[in-house]
C-alpha cells in the first residue's frame, strides 16, 4: 500500500494564529467603565497572556505560548466575551 492509498485523519488543531484571530483585543466588565486591553509578555522562560487596565489584571501563564492564549480563550468563552 502506497501513501496515497492510505486513507489520514485529519485532526483539527488550533494554531496561535487561530488563538489571536479569536480573541477580542480588548474586553469591557460588567461596570462597562473598565476596558481591559489583551497584552502578551514574555519574562524569562515564561508566556503571560492578559487582559489588563490599572486596576484589574485576568492572566495566564506558562512555558507554551499557546497554552498561555488558549487558557485566555478558555476564560473568555466562560465569561461570554466572545462574539458569535
Amino acid at each position: 500500500m502506497t501513501l496515497i492509498e492510505r486513507k489520514l485523519e485529519v485532526i483539527p488543531t488550533l494554531t496561535v494564529q487561530d488563538i489571536l484571530d479569536l480573541l477580542p483585543s480588548s474586553i469591557s466588565l460588567s461596570d462597562k467603565y473598565s476596558i481591559l486591553d489583551l497584552t502578551i509578555e514574555k519574562s524569562s522562560n515564561i508566556w503571560i497572556a492578559s487582559y489588563k487596565d490599572m486596576i484589574y489584571n485576568v492572566s495566564f501563564e506558562s512555558e507554551s505560548l499557546i497554552n498561555s492564549l488558549y487558557n485566555m480563550l478558555c476564560w473568555c468563552i466562560e465569561h461570554s466575551y466572545l462574539k458569535n
